[in-house]
């Protein structure tokens, strides 16, 4: 029973001993490689961010030196870091060069400094640098004229070389950049007596709090629309607003899709915001001077004048044909700018902006841009020691007066009779519709010549309905559904179009109340 036992236990050949090495040795090379793969990796990239850090020191360092009057150094004394040495290096100004043959040298800080080098370390890696540091008479530029706010209708949009003021090869202390004055005959300028004159003299067509309008146009050359809120694009039609000159905003503009656009552009006004400017995605034009008090992200729109910008800009996307002026910091990404820029704050510059050939930005703080930017771009941008305010909007508001008195209304012919023609209705609530006229038998579905006055709302509807003359709600909204509207709308909380095909067309109030007496708003308040 022993040799039986003996004989049956079994162990390990030869063969299946040299297997099990084979694979443990496969395993453990393929584990070694993976390791040193990854440290290596890992030592590339802490080596790439080293070699950055130091090339950020190398130009912050000249850019601090740049500030002097004249100045002497060696290269040596520019790298912080033993393991990095230079393996190029060309600094240089008109008249002196520094190389590694020649390592030290004296500059001028009145010539622009070109820096070009590549510094190495002790693994063979390498990092470039090549850019322009600003001399000091690049950074005067004395005597700059913004332009005031006016009205840009006097000038030709489609005849002026945008950038033209300063082309940004010559020295920009030598001449005023942005001097032309876009128009001197502002319409918000002179103060009106009274509320009558100042709907006349501003041509408004449209005042109240509120602008909801699901129609076909607005046209008003020349004519004004004055929101106390806020104006969004998805209450507004694709082109309802392409054809009104001046717009007053109050609050906050913000369009996001959609294409609807802002302006005319046979008759570019001006358009006044006293909130945040956001015109983000959605291709859209807009038409006339802009003049915004907040903040403004624009994306896709493509602006035909010139824009003022009072606190931050971020320029992301779109076309930009005139000057820009922002009093705060700009973020500028894939913009195309073809006229000046004029900068109070720093600049941040992202990947893809277009510059057009006379292009210059001029700013105030610092210039922050991603490494191995194009030199040609980059030396479009100027740092200047000041830069004055742009110019803030005029404020076009004028406080709406009460109304008359009901007696006074009496005097005047109003009352509660609706109408066809030359309709002069003063009451409370009010719903104007197409109806049956016993009395002219036939259908009334077009009003002329109405002059209507509600201390509520005013409600006029019917899907063919025609009107023109004056709607007037200083305590409630107007809502108007029908085919067309021709006159102006003064109401308190807003005017509302719900209907898809209407048409608004502007008339000043003096074709329809020719004399100030006549005016149903107290005019001594």
């Amino acid at each position: 029973m022993l040799k039986r036992k003996i004989v049956d236990e079994s162990g390990v050949t030869l063969l299946e001993l040299l297997i099990t090495l084979g694979i443990l040795t496969f395993l453990g090379t393929l584990t070694f490689g993976v390791f040193a793969s990854t440290m290596n990796y890992n030592e590339k990239t802490q080596s790439h961010i080293n070699l950055r850090q130091e090339a950020n020191i190398v130009v912050s360092t000249l850019r601090a030196q740049h500030q002097q009057d004249e100045y002497s150094f060696c290269s040596d004394s520019l790298l912080a870091n033993d393991n990095i040495t230079f393996h190029e290096l060309t600094i240089s100004d008109s008249t002196n060069i520094m190389s590694k043959e020649d390592p030290c040298a004296s500059f001028q800080s009145s010539e622009d400094l070109n820096v070009k080098f590549t510094i190495m370390d002790y693994q063979n890696n390498n990092f470039e640098i090549d850019t322009i540091i600003s001399g000091r008479a690049s950074l005067v530029v004395t005597d700059i004229v913004l332009p005031k706010p006016g009205n840009p209708g006097t000038e030709n949009p489609d005849t002026e070389e945008p950038g033209t003021e300063n082309p940004g090869t010559e020295n920009p202390g030598t001449e005023n950049p942005g001097t032309e004055n876009p128009g001197t005959e502002n319409p918000g300028t002179e103060n009106p007596d009274n509320f009558y004159d100042y709907l006349v003299g501003e041509n408004v067509f449209v005042y109240g709090k509120s602008l909801e309008f699901q129609g076909n146009q607005m046209i008003g050359p020349d004519a004004t629309m004055v929101i106390f809120g806020d104006l969004f694009g998805n209450k507004i039609n694709g082109g309802a607003l392409s054809r009104v000159s001046n717009i007053y905003i109050d609050g906050t503009v913000e369009f996001n899709g959609g294409g609807a656009g802002l302006g005319s552009n046979t008759n570019p006004g001006a358009i006044y915001v006293n909130g945040d400017f956001l015109l983000k995605s959605g291709g859209r034009n807009v038409y006339g001077d802009v003049y915004v008090k907040g903040n403004s992200t624009l994306k896709d729109a493509t602006l035909h004048q010139k824009l003022f910008i009072g606190k931050n800009a971020q320029l992301i996307g779109g076309t930009f044909q005139k000057d820009i002026f922002i009093d705060g910091n700009a973020h500028i990404k894939d913009a195309n700018i073809q006229g000046n820029a004029y900068i109070k704050g720093n600049v941040t510059l992202d990947w893809t902006p277009n510059l057009g050939h006379n292009t210059t930005v001029f700013y105030e703080g610092t210039l922050t841009h991603p490494e191995n930017m194009s030199p040609t771009l980059l030396s479009k941008f100027k740092k200047v020691i000041t830069i004055p305010n742009a110019p803030n909007a005029d404020n076009l508001e004028f406080e709406m007066p009460p109304l008359q008195s009901s007696q006074w209304f009496a005097q005047k012919g109003y009352s509660q009779q609706i109408k066809p023609d030359n309709m002069k209705y003063y009451g409370g609530n009010v719903s104007i519709n197409s109806y049956y006229d016993n009395s002219l038998k036939r259908w009334v579905n077009s009003y002329q010549n109405a002059t209507v006055i509600s201390t509520g709302d005013i409600n006029v509807n019917g899907g063919d309905l025609k009107m023109t003359g004056i709607l007037i709600a200083p305590n409630g909204k107007v809502t108007f559904h029908g085919s067309s509207f021709e006159g102006l709308v003064i109401s308190k909380e807003g005017f509302f179009v719900s209907s898809g095909g209407t048409t608004v067309t502007f008339r000043n109030i003096q074709d329809y109340i020719k004399d100030v007496q006549d005016f149903p708003f107290k005019i001594d308040q």
